[in-house]
């Protein structure tokens, strides 16, 4: 019995390692093709991302482009607004510009042989003459005073349109400076702004007239100062 005993142990044990041998076997070539596999996937993974690198770089072309275009947009602006400069230069008149200016106080000229025509100011009691022809806007109670009222040779829209201006002051004659005169019936007092002449003319011991205008048209000032009359 122990012979046999022995016998059959051998012949596990000689099974067992033939069959760990080709198990062993077995593994390593399993292992090697893995590890093959693995470097031919890395090679072509590799191969693949070089395709895509190039065909990025045939489809990208907006970095080649792109400058050319910008390039291009701007030098059309530019060409657009030297020839858009040029067109004002050569088209505006020399004439429009003349016409749009304003015509200067000291270049303005009264016909006074034309006599004055009348402006009445029926709320406060009181009348002026003033050139024949030219234009008149009362403004109310403007630039402190009662009442403010302008005349000019063009059509007045706003204060200081006008080229005379004639107001009602609050503070009777006695209140305020300068020469002092009578011109026809009126109490007047002259001084000087600047280029322009001003003329207080007394109205009565609450309120004081004032004309005031250029220099130049100082006789006109003074007849409209003259024509000046209470109404009440």
């Amino acid at each position: 019995m122990k012979p046999n005993f022995y016998k059959i142990f051998a012949i596990i044990l000689l099974i067992l390692l033939i069959y760990m041998f080709f198990g062993n076997l077995r593994n390593g070539g399993l292992s090697s093709q893995v590890k093959s596999q693995k470097s031919e996937i890395a090679v072509l993974q590799e191969e693949n991302q070089q395709l895509k690198n190039k065909l990025k770089g045939l489809t990208d072309t907006s970095k080649i482009t792109a400058p050319a275009k910008t390039e291009e947009v701007k030098k059309t602006d530019e060409e657009n607004k030297n020839e858009e400069v040029k067109v004002v230069e050569v088209t505006e008149p020399n004439e429009d510009k003349e016409d749009s200016e304003e015509t200067p106080s000291t270049a303005i000229q009264v016909n006074l042989d034309r006599g004055l025509d009348t402006y009445e100011n029926k709320i406060n009691g009181y009348m002026i003459g003033y050139p024949k022809g030219w234009w008149y806007r009362g403004f109310g109670a403007a630039k402190d005073t009662k009442y403010h009222a302008e005349f000019g040779t063009q059509e007045i829209e706003n204060v200081d349109d006008g080229v005379v201006s004639f107001d009602l002051l609050n503070g009777g004659f006695f209140a305020f400076n300068g020469e002092q005169s009578a011109i026809g019936d009126h109490q007047v007092k002259q001084t000087a702004d600047g280029d322009n002449l001003v003329y207080y003319i007394e109205r009565d011991s609450g309120t004081t007239f004032r004309l005031t205008g250029p220099s130049n048209l100082k006789e006109a000032l003074l007849k409209m100062a003259e024509s000046i009359q209470k109404t009440v």
